[in-house]
């Protein structure tokens, strides 16, 4: 009896049903994985893209599995799509890579590497934050207090602006502040 009634109720609710095309699930983005922070799923929709050969430009698609995959802890995979790029067989490889792959080196916990590509990436802040911890891990005091003297003399001068103001606040506070 029940199914009789079942039967006829998807005859009589046929013309209620919704179309197709408004119950098709939606493919989630590269983009709404970033950003929920769901790197496993973007980096398995990179994978599948490009195996598919729905790649449009080879570079960045490798940059950002190499990127999704050092924000998953595969590091090893990171080292070896960096390593790729930085070989030079997908194009033009953008600069920061060998910086990338410097923390990639970092992480792994093999210093020597990572300063090794550290040194040969051209200069920035990433660079020297990059090479004061790998001094400091590798325990070179000479190097460490090169690096943050560096960074200290390529500081912008609203940071060190910023720096004397709290340092004189901390100081004396009468003289920054007006009295009332």
């Amino acid at each position: 009896m029940i199914m009789s009634r079942s039967a006829g109720a998807a005859k009589k609710g046929s013309n209620n049903l919704r179309s197709s095309t408004s119950s098709a699930p939606k493919i989630p983005t590269l983009q709404s994985f970033l950003t929920s922070r769901d790197y496993t799923g973007a980096l398995a929709l990179l994978e599948f893209n490009r195996g598919a050969g729905g790649d449009d430009d080879e570079v960045t698609t490798l940059m950002w599995i190499g990127y999704c995959a050092f924000h998953l802890g595969r590091y090893d995979r990171a080292q070896e799509v960096y390593t790729d790029l930085l070989a030079g067989t997908h194009g033009e490889c953008p600069t920061e890579v060998g910086l990338y792959l410097a923390c990639v080196y970092y992480y792994m916990s093999n210093y020597k590497e990572a300063e090794k590509a550290a040194k040969e990436a051209p200069d920035s802040s990433l660079k020297n934050r990059i090479l004061f911890h790998v001094y400091h891990k590798l325990g070179d005091e000479h190097s460490l207090m090169q690096v943050r003297n560096e960074g200290h003399t390529r500081a912008n001068s609203a940071v060190n602006v910023r720096l004397s103001v709290g340092e004189a606040r901390s100081e004396s506070p009468a003289l920054i502040e007006p009295e009332p």
